[in-house]
């Protein structure tokens, strides 16, 4: 509650300085303007102050000023650890796991807990929605796959499993009639018939371990690895392996599948870096890094370029020729967060060193530096359309920036112990941030464009 400022103008004049380092700009302001009205005296060493302040910040103040008037906060209260979220395609609804093995669905319009659903019995590992946003599956370490109607909570179905830990579960991005679910040692692939979910394709491999398993255009890709370090990739309907990925003296580390599954990217610790293409089921290119350690890959929206991010360092690549097109210190501290724009064009990074940057793709030529955030930013993501940027720092800010220029568009507090992690709705009209205290915030857009 702000202070009386006819009865305490001296107390009122340090309350307005402690908003504006609080980026409580909008009851600052409002505070200001009542202030001016009233001619409120103000101290001489305070107005000192209140004119450093405003001079060094003025620029960050009037964003954000403008930023809270356009954006609504509210917090979803959740009693119990968070674990993990996911917005609806259609973003009619928010779900969140938590430590009590219960899910929750989220109103995003009002903020309002709509149901509880309850039946998992260990911790919640995964949630995604089906394509027409209707259904939410999740999965759990007690080896059950469920799933749930997200306008109602009720339990749709469980699937039929038999024994074995399901290391993940996922719905087909264009089938919306499809799911897969991921075992140690088998695969299945899920059809729902007249509102019934039976398996209708089964890879098991008795003597390997699955690796990885993704959903293409003509089939299902499945990697497997065994004991001696042998690592093939294999279609899902067949009992040939397609191709002999790595080799027990190769020594794999990583196997994963780029956008549509159009290319298996293969890492060894040597810091090779395979391709093969599952178009063409052929070997495209081989090349060896320089990164002391690559901690992921990620690939442009086209599939023309792939990065790979190290501690503080980042190579970009172009594929399919595997020609190394720059290599980057990106960062003085880890590198926390790596993502293309929509449109491919940019490359946006955050790191421990408390600043974001953006990156040109086609050169590597650094685009804007992003600063503003005290301490390390966890998280940096465009909206769907690539014409803003949300960050999410340790300070427990979240900050708006222009997608193409970096320019910064004001910033929101309300989380008290570090937000690490924000992310747009589909549609851009929400952002959903989260901290390490529980804490889950919904900050609805007036505008899908943050300007």
């Amino acid at each position: 509650m702000s202070p009386n400022p006819f009865l305490f103008p001296q107390e009122a004049s340090s309350w307005f300085l402690n908003q504006l380092r609080q980026e409580r700009y909008s009851e600052a302001l409002q505070w200001l303007l009542f202030a001016q009205r009233q001619a409120l005296p103000i101290s001489e060493s305070l107005q000192k102050s209140l004119d450093l302040w405003i001079s060094r910040n003025l620029q960050e103040f009037l964003d954000g000023v403008k930023i809270s008037q356009n954006i609504q906060k509210i917090e979803l209260k959740t009693p119990a650890r968070l674990s993990h979220t996911k917005i609806a395609w259609d973003a009619s609804r928010i779900a969140s796991a938590h430590s009590d093995h219960q899910l929750r669905l989220w109103n995003p319009a009002t903020g309002e807990l709509c149901c509880r659903m309850k039946g998992h019995l260990d911790e919640i590992l995964s949630l995604s929605f089906s394509n027409e946003s209707k259904t939410l599956l999740s999965h759990s370490e007690d080896g059950s796959v469920r799933l749930w109607n997200t306008f109602t909570g009720d339990l749709i179905t469980r699937l039929a499993i038999s024994g074995e830990l399901i290391l993940e579960a996922f719905f087909s991005e264009k089938d919306l009639t499809q799911l897969m679910t991921i075992g140690e040692k088998t695969v299945q692939i899920w059809q729902e018939e007249q509102g019934q979910w039976k398996a209708s394709r089964l890879f098991k491999n008795a003597h390997e371990t699955i690796v990885a398993a993704g959903f293409f255009s003509k089939g299902t890709f499945i990697v497997t690895t065994n004991r001696q370090g042998v690592t093939r990739l294999w279609n899902g309907g067949s009992s040939v392996p397609l191709a002999l990925l790595g080799t027990p003296q190769e020594a794999i580390t990583s196997v994963s599948f780029s956008p549509q599954s159009r290319y298996v990217t293969v890492l060894s610790t040597d810091q090779k870096v395979k391709l093969w293409d599952t178009r063409r089921s052929a070997w495209i290119t081989q090349f060896s890094s320089r990164l002391p350690q690559i901690y992921a890959s990620i690939y442009s929206p086209d599939q023309t370029r792939l990065v790979l991010e190290g501690k503080n360092l980042m190579e970009i690549w172009q594929i399919p020729n595997g020609e190394l097109q720059t290599r980057i210190a990106a960062h003085t501290g880890y590198i926390n967060s790596c993502q293309f724009s929509p449109d491919g064009t940019l490359l946006v990074t955050a790191g421990d060193d408390g600043s974001a940057k953006l990156w040109k793709s086609e050169t590597g030529e650094l685009s804007a530096i992003l600063e503003g955030h005290k301490k390390w930013i966890y998280s940096a993501q465009f909206s769907s359309e690539g014409s803003s940027l949300v960050t999410a720092g340790y300070d427990g800010t979240v900050r708006f920036w222009n997608g193409k220029t970096g320019q910064a568009m004001g910033s929101l507090s309300g989380h008290h112990l570090g937000a690490t992690r924000a992310m747009f709705s589909p549609d851009g009209r929400y952002v959903l941030s989260e901290d390490g205290n529980n804490q889950l915030w919904l900050w609805t857009l007036k505008s899908s464009k943050v300007n």
